[in-house]
């Protein structure tokens, strides 16, 4: 894979996971590198027919089977070798550059696991019978320590796919190492979901090599 992307100091790939959302995906995609064109990608593609080669930057984690959003976090993390991972859903878009750089400001030197939409979430406690008062990182647009994601539990499911890691992190006292930043002057967030049926999967990827910013990244052409 290509140099990772450093942001003051720091390295970070992006992890996707999407089930059938091809178009959704690449629009995903191209609004993140419209920003952010150095960063090295990470798609963890559900119940695929078959097989794709990676692209340049873009690197594909194929599954015959649909193993769910929680278990694709897993994988995309088992598949990075950088500082951090910035996670996103396929329906988001990236609107504004410098999310990134508020999630590191905001977190500092300290320890922590994950900076982004944090709330104490009451429905999500009392729909999982969960009676220890825990704060909830919404998976959707965030950006997670690789060290720190491998000291909890692992997500595990697909609707709320955080909240194993979460409710261990409330039962050690460890809520502090989740930082809230708000992502939504940055991103718009359709919540349309990780998975849609009936479109085409010829995903229309293509390499093509243009320069951006001084330096050559890797687009995605066709829709």
């Amino acid at each position: 894979m290509s140099k990772p992307l450093s942001i003051l100091g720091q390295t970070i790939t992006g992890v996707v996971v999407n089930n059938n959302t091809p178009q959704m995906l690449q629009r995903a995609i191209r609004s993140v590198w419209a920003h952010y064109p150095d960063m090295n990608m990470i798609v963890i593609d559900n119940a695929a027919p078959r097989h794709r080669k990676d692209i340049g930057r873009l690197k594909f984690q194929w599954n015959k089977d649909n193993l769910g959003h929680a278990k694709g976090i897993s994988q995309g993390m088992n598949r990075c070798f950088t500082d951090y991972i910035f996670l996103f859903d396929s329906d988001v878009v990236m609107t504004k550059h410098g999310l990134l750089e508020r999630c590191l400001a905001a977190g500092g030197n300290r320890p922590w696991y994950g900076a982004g939409e944090v709330k104490l979430d009451r429905e999500k406690m009392h729909n999982c019978g969960i009676e220890h008062e825990m704060m909830y990182l919404e998976p959707y647009c965030c950006l997670l320590d690789c060290d720190e994601f491998y000291k909890y539990r692992r997500p595990v499911d697909h609707g709320s796919p955080m909240i194993s890691t979460m409710l261990d992190m409330a039962q050690k006292g460890h809520n502090h190492k989740l930082v809230h930043v708000d992502p939504r002057p940055f991103v718009i967030h359709e919540w349309l979901g990780s998975q849609k049926r009936g479109f085409d999967r010829s995903y229309g990827f293509k390499m093509a090599a243009t320069t951006r910013r001084g330096g050559n990244y890797w687009s995605l052409e066709g829709s």
